[in-house]
């Protein structure tokens, strides 16, 4: 069998976010030293942003111009090179059929959506409801992984100290991260509206690598008397979900990273297919979902506390548990 290399291909860009790429740049960092990682991207500069952060090896970018014919002739000319296993995809500009004509031996995807395309040797899916939607019969084939608990999330989360999680009476430090690109600027919106209420908050501002309003929101921070903290590409985010007392932030992989932290939260859905997984998690008491696109809170949303019989933690080392059954 070949050896055991592994090629991710996922993007990071305003246009569309970037849990794609760090959702892989998760999941790639639990397979063991045994395994060699491998990323073809695009030159997208939020992408090499991430690509510096997290001093990612065995990179390989592409013009993100490039024809879809050229990216795939490459991709298959990289494989055979590099002798790749699996080719380990996720929707880009591009849905996952369009990469049908990729020769490898393994083809795996994180998918969301239930038309999957047949060739795929395994997927996985963290959409709250991916088990209904998926046609098993029709995918006998092919492994599945889904539900909520199969997101990739950073491997330092601690899960014995999220356990014994304390929360303070009186808020006092607020988060704000609504997403890597946030490429709507509900940013700004959320700090308009906690300068409307008048909130005695110390507040943290995380912007992610594809943020590009820092001068729009500078401004307007620099005309209130609000007391804050702007940080950019950080690297630790589970000590920043730990250390603050109530988090506002949006429904991609940040919603799942406050959940697993057991984190109070405030949620906006940023695009229309986060609204139905944020309802998921708020029926469950795990956050308060404040709906679509919807910036607007008031001084009772801040007592907000989840739901502490509902755990939550991830399962995704279950594949990386595959990929090593599968090279026994």
């Amino acid at each position: 069998m070949s050896n055991k290399k592994i090629l991710f291909r996922a993007d990071a860009a305003p246009h569309i976010g970037i849990g794609d790429l760090m959702s892989f740049i998760h999941l790639s960092r639990n397979f063991s030293n045994e395994w060699e990682i491998f990323f073809i991207v695009k030159d997208y500069k939020a992408t090499t942003g991430l690509i510096k952060k997290y001093n990612l090896k065995n990179i390989y970018l592409l013009d993100n111009a490039i024809s879809i014919k050229d990216e795939i002739d490459y991709i298959n000319y990289f494989i055979k090179k590099n002798n790749i296993f699996s080719f380990f995809l996720q929707t880009n500009e591009n849905k996952l059929g369009v990469y049908n004509d990729i020769n490898v031996e393994f083809r795996a995807c994180v998918h969301f959506d239930s038309d999957l395309p047949l060739n795929c040797d395994l997927v996985l899916s963290w959409n709250y409801d991916s088990k209904d939607y998926f046609d098993i019969e029709k995918y006998k084939n092919t492994k599945l992984f889904v539900g909520a608990e199969y997101v990739a999330l950073p491997l330092n989360f601690n899960f014995k100290e999220i356990e014994k999680r304390v929360y303070k009476e009186k808020r006092k430090n607020l988060l704000v991260s609504m997403g890597g690109a946030d490429e709507k600027n509900l940013t700004l919106d959320v700090v308009k509206n906690i300068y409307r209420l008048n909130l005695n908050l110390n507040m943290t501002i995380i912007l992610g690598s594809g943020y590009e309003f820092d001068t729009k929101l500078l401004s307007y921070l620099n005309n209130t008397k609000l007391t804050y903290i702007i940080k950019k590409s950080v690297d630790d985010m589970y000590s920043e979900y730990m250390n603050c007392d109530l988090a506002i932030g949006t429904g991609g992989l940040t919603v799942s990273e406050l959940v697993a932290t057991r984190t109070p939260s405030l949620i906006v859905s940023a695009y229309e297919h986060q609204i139905e997984r944020c309802d998921y998690f708020d029926k469950k008491g795990l956050i308060k979902h404040l709906g679509y696109m919807n910036t607007s809170f008031d001084n009772e949303d801040f007592d907000f506390l989840p739901n502490s019989k509902n755990k939550f933690s991830s399962k995704v080392f279950e594949v990386v548990d595959y990929f090593d059954e599968i090279f026994k």
